[in-house]
């Protein structure tokens, strides 16, 4: 099924990029050191990212790939929302800011109004996907 393919590419990519950067830090010579007040937010990154990345292979079986990717390019969108929602970094744009954001909306809503075969579950899981690179 598409959810079970989804999750197991998931988890590949999360099982290579750990056995990845462990053989870099092998090679390099090093240790990883997590202090101890910093690993529950790595942790929760982690999970984040883990999150994010299985939404994204779920709305690829939903949606075609350019369109997905397409999709997943509305982050500052998501970031710019956040950091108003939660007041990050003064929570406020300014007007290139918005402008930017609102040239980024007139090309998304091109893309979406062109795609043939909309699926609006793929598009919710794709937008979804766009939460683990806000960045504070």
């Amino acid at each position: 099924t598409p959810h079970k393919c989804a999750f197991a590419l998931t988890a590949s990519q999360f099982v290579l990029s750990a056995v990845f950067s462990l053989a870099i830090l092998a090679v390099m010579g090093k240790k990883p050191v997590i202090p101890e007040q910093a690993r529950s937010a790595t942790v929760a990154i982690g999970l984040v990212y883990t999150a994010g990345f299985a939404l994204l292979n779920l709305s690829l079986g939903r949606l075609a790939a350019s369109f997905a990717e397409t999709v997943r390019g509305l982050e500052p969108i998501f970031t710019a929302l956040f950091a108003v929602l939660f007041r990050v970094r003064g929570g406020r744009l300014g007007p290139r800011a918005g402008g930017s954001l609102g040239a980024l909306l007139c090309g998304a809503a091109v893309v979406v109004y062109s795609q043939p075969a909309l699926s609006l579950s793929g598009l919710t899981l794709g937008l979804l996907a766009n939460i683990d690179l806000f960045k504070p």
